[in-house]
């Protein structure tokens, strides 16, 4: 009598993330995780996220709104096998708003202007550096001034020197702004 043999089934787990081993997403959205699994009796999840797991299956990741890499992990024993995946959440685009541009007593000093801003981040997060440019074009291709970025966190004005700007001539101002995850 010849014995039986059961051929070995290897264990195995996969688990993606909105269908890849990772991937990125923008602040405050979800990422849609999906799992399967073969051979193995029972599955645990660690990392950003706990508890038994279906042998297969999908769970979103609910709006994620802290910037960093979030790791999902799933283990299933009865056979061991194992899979993570990891989902970065890129920075929110900061943004200037209410931008005025004060004109000076041309009585007292020659052409300048003063550009103001508000700045706000959906995440939170503090401004950490600004840029003004003023055209006459408005195109800004080759704005009369223009600050460069400049580290300012609590900033939200900048001053033109004397002799950019000139009398009689209509100006645009725009701010970029960046965010403290050094976004604009």
């Amino acid at each position: 009598e010849t014995p039986y043999q059961t051929p070995y089934q290897t264990p195995s787990v996969d688990i993606k993330a909105n269908g890849s081993d990772s991937t990125s997403i923008p602040w405050n959205t979800s990422a849609n995780l999906s799992w399967s699994s073969s051979n193995v009796g029972s599955c645990n999840a660690s990392g950003d996220w706990s508890g038994s797991k279906p042998l297969s299956g999908s769970e979103s990741t609910g709006n994620l709104t802290q910037i960093k890499t979030y790791n999902y992990s799933l283990t299933c024993t009865g056979g061991s096998a194992s899979d993570s995946v990891a989902v970065n959440v890129n920075a929110p685009t900061p943004s200037s708003s209410n931008v005025t541009v004060t004109e000076p007593n041309y009585c007292a000093s020659g052409p300048a202007a003063t550009t103001e801003w508000t700045f706000s981040d959906p995440s939170g997060s503090s401004q950490s550096a600004y840029q003004v440019q003023i055209d006459d074009q408005g195109s800004f291709s080759t704005p009369e001034w223009d600050s460069g970025k400049v580290a300012c966190g609590g900033c939200r004005s900048n001053a033109t020197p004397q002799g950019y700007l000139s009398f009689n001539t209509t100006y645009k101002a725009r701010v970029r702004v960046w965010n403290g995850y050094d976004v604009v």
